[in-house]
C-alpha cells in the first residue's frame, strides 16, 4: 500500500467508509471526512490513558489509583 497513488488510497478510504455507514456499526461520528468508531474511541482512550500513566509514574507517583481522568474503562 505504500506505492500506491494517492488516489487509489483515499478510494479505498471512502469505500471503507461506506462500508461502516451500511452496516450501522457501532458508529459514534459521521461526516463527510469519514466515520468514528467505538473502536476508535477505544483505542485513542487507552492511547492518553497511557500517555498519563507515563506522566505520573515520572513524578514518581503510582499509577494504581488513576484518579479521574482514567478511571475505569479502557484505561482498567
Amino acid at each position: 500500500m505504500p506505492e500506491m497513488p494517492t488516489e487509489e488510497l483515499h478510494h479505498i478510504e471512502v469505500t471503507i467508509h461506506g462500508i461502516y455507514r451500511k452496516r450501522h456499526e457501532r458508529v459514534i461520528y459521521d461526516d463527510a471526512y469519514g466515520v468514528w468508531l467505538e473502536d476508535d474511541q477505544t483505542s485513542a482512550a487507552a492511547e492518553v490513558c497511557g500517555l498519563l500513566d507515563k506522566q505520573e509514574e515520572g513524578r514518581g507517583h503510582p499509577v494504581a489509583g488513576r484518579g479521574v481522568a482514567c478511571g475505569p474503562g479502557p484505561c482498567g
